[in-house]
């Protein structure tokens, strides 16, 4: 994360800002209690002036614990902190027992005298250790606890910038945004131009059940889907690989979305040239995956997503058709579930069970013998472009008739009206029997 520390507002840091940076770092580096030495209404406002007092636990040679007291002053500067500063704080320190070391902290730097000073103070062994840490070792300190970053600092970014910091937070550290985080973002989707920031979004939405609420693929631009579907079968499934501290069903129904999506925005030929092989697609990248390998890389990563994805289509889709049978405990409608592949929409949870029926498919697709439903009909064996194609139909023929298509199927059928009353009882009856009314345990 080195280059997006070099984006964080040092120059600009406010005093507070800087402080709670320090309050921050200093409890993810360990410490089992991090105070204000200072209230707020002694804050010198030139530079803060909050010391703040840590103490940490550590393990002696034989076993025991013993405490360890850090005092920090916080020094907000344009220019190089003078000795000055550094003596009085560390002299100070001298007349508290139990301060085993003192730092100075500042977004600016130390003069060689400063620095100079330090050492021989240090050499002498009188009173607490003095440390410095100048922008250089605060900067190496949010790179190895970046989340102290973006509890304090991220705020401070613009809107881009905090878009990245959030996004590469997310691949090298695995920390899932918050909804706080989530919210803002969606509020302003049209300023995103981030596909790995969309892809960080998903699966923390994903993870949180609310891709139906905040469609980030679906309101991104065709060319952000496509980098945001090759970000996905490589850095997000590699991170499953590696095994890092992410979930592997949320990264499949991330996947899952994202193809989903791609199919419905891009051509049928391009989704399934990347879910061939999407590590051509990366810059600079060169054919190191052979096609052994790929094929493996195809059988346990790629193909676990495309069935996750025809398993949530073909389950939605039979939601509206005599054909096949579902019966779900809750769901979104069907409109909002259609619309989530190309737009916005609203959740709104309701509850069905359904029939089945040998009648034609919903959504008008022509199927061979012996098949009930065209999604559970492809393959691992088709090809990838296929699969695009059909998954791109099935969502392009919901999105105009998300509903409708039952009642349709039925009533065309020899069956007749009869058999449309008759089905609709036994709904009721099924979920009558699913929802006692009160004082019946429904067991019979």
């Amino acid at each position: 994360m080195s280059g997006l520390t070099e984006d964080l507002p040092w120059d600009a840091i406010s005093p507070r800002a800087l402080e709670e940076l320090l309050f921050a770092l200093l409890e993810e580096m360990g410490a089992y209690r991090v105070e204000w030495r200072s209230s707020h209404a002694s804050i010198n406002e030139a530079d803060g002036g909050r010391d703040i007092e840590a103490t940490f636990s550590r393990p002696t040679p034989d076993g025991d614990l013993e405490l360890e007291t850090w005092w920090i002053e916080s020094k907000r500067r344009d220019r190089p902190v003078k000795p000055g500063v550094v003596k009085e704080g560390a002299i100070n320190s001298t007349s508290y027992v139990g301060v085993s070391t003192f730092i100075v902290a500042s977004n600016s730097s130390f003069t060689n005298t400063t620095s100079d000073w330090v050492k021989r103070h240090n050499s002498r062994n009188l009173g607490p250790t003095v440390k410095l840490w100048d922008r250089r070792r605060l900067k190496s300190l949010v790179e190895t606890y970046p989340s102290a970053a973006a509890r304090t600092l991220v705020s401070a970014l613009s809107f881009s910038e905090r878009c990245s910091f959030l996004a590469e937070y997310f691949f090298e550290n695995s920390r899932v945004m918050t909804e706080p985080e989530l919210r803002e973002a969606w509020s302003r989707r049209v300023e995103i131009d981030n596909y790995q920031f969309l892809v960080a979004a998903t699966y923390a939405d994903a993870a949180a059940n609310k891709l139906i609420e905040r469609p980030w693929m679906a309101v991104a631009s065709s060319g952000n889907v496509l980098r945001s579907l090759i970000v996905c079968l490589t850095s997000l499934l590699g991170k499953v690989l590696r095994g890092d501290s992410i979930s592997n069903d949320l990264a499949v129904k991330t996947c899952a979305y994202t193809i989903g999506v791609a199919c419905a925005k891009l051509d049928s030929e391009t989704v399934g040239s990347v879910l061939d092989d999407p590590y051509r697609f990366l810059q600079n990248s060169e054919p190191v995956i052979s096609s052994e390998s790929m094929s493996v890389v195809r059988q346990h990563l790629f193909d676990p997503c495309r069935s996750a994805l025809l398993q949530d289509l073909a389950s939605r889709c039979a939601d509206d058709c005599a054909r096949c049978s579902t019966d779900y405990e809750t769901i979104d409608t069907k409109e909002n579930f259609w619309g989530h592949f190309v737009g916005e929409v609203d959740g709104n949870p309701m509850r069905l069970t359904l029939i089945n029926e040998d009648i034609p498919c919903a959504a008008g697709i022509e199927l061979p013998e012996g098949v009930i439903c065209p999604l559970d009909s492809i393959g691992h064996t088709d090809s990838n472009e296929d699969f695009a194609a059909l998954v791109r139909t099935v969502i392009e023929f919901r999105v105009e008739n998300p509903s409708g298509q039952y009642l349709r199927l039925i009533e065309s059928t020899s069956l007749g009206e009869g058999a449309v009353a008759a089905i609709n009882e036994l709904i009721a009856a099924r979920l009558n029997a699913r929802d006692p009314a009160p004082g019946e345990s429904g067991n019979e």
